[in-house]
């Protein structure tokens, strides 16, 4: 079971309508890959602000910016606090993330990731930790994303849609 000690997975309300510059805002995944880059070249202390997680404290200081660390004061991070075997989804742009675990338990979770059929990539490199690199504007396919629903041969005009 998730709780604050273990690091249960915490969301910003309303976060997932958040913009930058006229699009979403900065994946931190992007952000570590940007650090790295720059710590590879120069070493020293650049290599020591590479350093980066997804962590709640990294999100809110390395990835907002004022406007945006203001609107999380407004409505701050929430849990459901998932019990064992339970799930929780939430829009792709929403920020999340969890606090450290700071129990002596290990913490697990098993993440999955759904999109649209012919979503392309956004940036060069790895999207996740142990997956095949891909370009910028490379269709997700494949072994690693799979397509799990085929509209191909569905009116989806016809379909019902919910609104949040």
């Amino acid at each position: 079971d998730q709780t604050d000690e273990n690091g249960a997975l915490h969301w910003v309300p309303g976060s997932h309508c958040w913009t930058r510059d006229g699009g979403p805002l900065p994946q931190a995944s992007k952000i570590a890959r940007d650090k790295m880059t720059v710590a590879k070249t120069t070493g020293g202390e650049a290599m020591e602000a590479a350093s980066f997680d997804t962590n709640m404290n990294s999100l809110y200081d390395n990835v907002l910016n004022d406007e945006e660390r203001a609107q999380w004061a407004k409505k701050p991070p929430r849990s459901l606090y998932l019990k064992a075997g339970h799930a929780a989804f939430h829009h792709a742009l929403t920020v999340h993330g969890s606090w450290g675990n700071r129990s002596s338990k290990p913490r697990r979770a098993l993440v999955l990731n759904y999109f649209a059929h012919g979503t392309r990539s956004l940036m060069d490199g790895t999207l996740m930790k142990g997956l095949p690199a891909v370009k910028a504007g490379e269709i997700l396919q494949g072994n690693f994303h799979p397509v799990v629903f085929n509209t191909s041969r569905l009116d989806m005009s016809q379909l019902p849609v919910a609104s949040v």
